[in-house]
């Protein structure tokens, strides 16, 4: 598959390894080979268009190398030796990705970031363009204009409270069961900052967790007016906190919701707190009921006519992993190992890569969401066919169509009657020349609506 980082970029990396361990008897070392600085940043500038360093702290970096095999200190001081120094590294990176977490997400964040301004550059436009003009077609039959049709999901393909609300109370009685001592501190931190809200004082929202001391709670009072739990909304606040605080992780809900979670869990069921996420997310990614009955025969349209289809969604829910009823809805001509091995944190993923799956993507598999042109690229790459050649469908207009549009797909703007409209330029004021207003996705409105598009030319 084509490389989705513009041509002229050159990485570097400090040495490391994966792992992390103790090495407090590895000392910190500074030794490089010199270098005639100004010489090399002129020969950085001539051959690269853009330099990223991948970079630690020298303790971080030190802990890691000593655990590969039969590495020493002295080994690790002689490859240092023939190395860069980290300083001038960074001196001569015009982007710097700090690696000291590990943390998947937190990477995955930062390098989006990073491709986003350097496409954003004059240099990057052009590179853009260069590779949507030679992006290799390799589905799609004879004549037609659009091979793939995709789609947002909630609110498009199926109403997303339902699914979120079926979630919220399958995590409350998953705390209930397994984590009694994180659900009493959790409920009395939201109590605490719904009376430090009516007293007038700030700040609740960050405030430090209690104790956790408290027993289990079952008081009254414990639910808000729309049957969730209260602490809903107080985990709700405590993310858009994380999100602005933390922007790398700003696109992935799961590791926004695993961070709001985790200074409420008691120490003596920390080791339950993966198994409490995935299971939300288990129920938060049972969408397959939910679908807009128009949805399902649109769907099932378009899979008999031969398209590709697919979805491109923000949030967390995961139909290929865990809802096998909605992954019927779609087409199975991308296999696993173009969208999992290359998307996905999970290992096991790559341990099925000979099996079809549907085309299912979220914000948090690919490191950035909607409307970034970084989205709509991946999922170009992974489904192999010139964004051109793509139709992308959804119910916000910023995010989904001119999100789409900026990409270089074709758009459809899905009405149902709660629009969402925006008056933001999130794809920089592009022109939309193929975007149409659909009011359900029903055959007949999609023959009707997309006639041009989704019929084989005369």
């Amino acid at each position: 598959m084509p490389d989705p980082t513009p041509a002229g970029v050159a990485a570097s990396a400090d040495a490391s390894a994966d792992a992390s361990a103790d090495a407090s008897n590895t000392p910190t070392l500074d030794e490089s080979v010199a270098v005639d600085e100004q010489a090399l940043q002129a020969a950085v500038r001539s051959d690269f268009d853009s330099v990223i360093v991948c970079a630690c702290s020298s303790a971080v970096q030190s802990s890691r190398v000593m655990q590969r095999p039969n590495m020493t200190a002295a080994k690790y001081k002689a490859i240092r030796s023939k190395q860069l120094s980290t300083p001038l590294k960074r001196r001569l990176a015009a982007h710097v990705i700090h690696t000291d977490s590990g943390n998947l997400t937190y990477l995955k964040g930062q390098l989006a970031a990073v491709l986003e301004r350097i496409l954003d550059s004059p240099l990057g436009r052009e590179h853009w363009l260069q590779w949507t003009e030679h992006f290799a077609v390799t589905t799609g039959a004879a004549g037609r204009k659009v091979d793939a049709v995709l789609f947002d999901l909630d609110d498009t393909l199926l109403p997303v409270f339902a699914p979120l609300g079926k979630a919220m109370h399958a995590l409350h009685e998953h705390l209930q069961e397994h984590m009694p001592l994180t659900l009493a501190t959790l409920e009395m931190e939201t109590n605490k900052a719904d009376q430090d809200s009516s007293s007038g004082r700030s700040g609740d929202v960050n405030a430090a967790p209690a104790s956790a001391s408290a027993t289990p709670s079952s008081a009254s009072g414990s639910s808000s007016s729309s049957g969730l739990p209260k602490y809903n909304l107080f985990l709700r606040r405590q993310i858009a906190q994380i999100s602005a605080d933390k922007p790398a992780l700003a696109h992935c809900l799961t590791a926004l919701r695993r961070e709001a979670l985790t200074p409420y869990v008691h120490p003596e069921e920390e080791h339950r707190i993966e198994a409490c996420i995935q299971y939300y997310l288990h129920w938060r990614s049972q969408v397959g009921v939910h679908f807009f009955e128009d949805a399902k025969q649109g769907l099932q349209y378009l899979r008999e006519e031969g398209f590709i289809t697919g979805v491109l969604t923000n949030g967390n829910a995961d139909i290929a992993a865990f809802c096998p009823v909605a992954a019927s809805y779609f087409s199975s001509n991308v296999t696993s190992s173009s969208t999992h091995s290359r998307c996905s944190d999970a290992a096991s993923d790559a341990a099925t890569a000979t099996a079809t799956a549907p085309l299912f993507v979220n914000a948090g598999h690919i490191g950035v969401g909607k409307p970034s042109k970084l989205a709509f690229m991946a999922m170009a790459l992974l489904v192999g066919i010139n964004p051109k050649r793509i139709l992308y469908v959804g119910d916000n207009y910023s995010h989904d169509v001119e999100g789409s549009a900026g990409a270089g797909m074709h758009s459809a703007w899905l009405d149902r009657g709660k629009s969402k409209m925006s008056t933001g330029a999130a794809a920089g004021g592009v022109e939309l020349q193929q975007s149409v207003t659909l009011h359900s996705l029903h055959p007949v409105e999609l023959r009707s609506k997309l006639g041009s598009l989704l019929c084989v030319e005369e």
